[in-house]
């Protein structure tokens, strides 16, 4: 559907058009809590159903799931890799199940080169890595 500007009227005029011809509306952006996420609000006024909206997960906390009637949508941050990691850890998953594809994602098994360090063990972590055979 393109590019929408951070307004609520024409973003919620997007997301309903987006749910009138699609069984999944996937949105980037707009799902925190600033002064122009207005994507909780729009699917309110839309009388979609918010299923959940904030995850134990780093990155991507503000990530946002819901429905109306049989449709679906995703509502990811607007980070580019926080992003891509909840496409990969939710979005692509759900669209499997949908698909009737029974598919788990893919581990690797690896001794880590060095210690890792977290401030904080209250959310799942997800960090990129470069696996080298042989190490």
């Amino acid at each position: 559907m393109g590019t929408v500007s951070d307004e609520r009227a024409p973003l919620g005029r997007a997301i309903d058009s987006g749910l009138a011809s699609s069984d999944l509306v996937l949105l980037t952006g707009g799902v925190s809590e600033g002064d122009f996420d207005f994507v909780p609000r729009c699917l309110g006024d839309l009388g979609a159903e918010i299923l959940f909206h904030g995850v134990a997960i780093k990155p991507g906390k503000p990530t946002l799931f819901a429905r109306r009637g049989d449709r679906w949508i995703f509502g990811l941050p607007g980070n580019p890799v926080s992003a891509f990691v909840l496409f990969e850890v939710f979005v692509k998953l759900f669209l499997y199940r949908r698909m009737g594809i029974d598919r788990s994602p893919r581990t690797v098994r690896a001794r880590l080169a060095g210690p890792i360090r977290r401030r904080s063990v209250e959310r799942a972590e997800f960090l990129p890595v470069s696996v080298r055979k042989g190490s």
